[in-house]
């Protein structure tokens, strides 16, 4: 799995840019959400949640209504509900066995996630 992470610093905290890989399955083809890889599950919210979800690029696609599920997986790491919206846009552009970047900029985009 590809892992890239660029720091910064901003209001005296330190926050950064992070970049990881979803392969997709017919789960995520056909029902509207991701789960997040145990690895990175502690850059997300708690259960219930909102999270705004950009697909494709930062400027378009926007999912205002996204939210977070920890009670569905075994171990705890929440799963994305995106509804409809994903469940069209990833089957417009992508096939199964391919892959999604994830990408969480908490500077300029604080929750929220880019799908592309």
């Amino acid at each position: 799995m590809l892992i890239n992470k660029i720091m910064c610093l901003f209001r005296n905290k330190l926050l950064c840019m992070i970049h990881f890989h979803i392969q997709i399955g017919q789960a995520y083809f056909n029902n509207g959400f991701i789960n997040i890889p145990l690895e990175h599950q502690h850059h997300f919210g708690n259960e219930g949640e909102l999270l705004t979800v950009y697909l494709g690029a930062w400027d378009q696609n926007m999912i205002n209504n996204a939210w977070i599920d920890r009670h569905n997986m075994p171990n705890g790491v929440p799963r994305i509900h995106m509804g409809v919206l994903f469940t069209n846009w990833i089957q417009a552009e992508y096939q199964i066995g391919q892959e999604l970047m994830i990408t969480l900029d908490e500077v300029n985009f604080p929750n929220a996630i880019l799908i592309s």
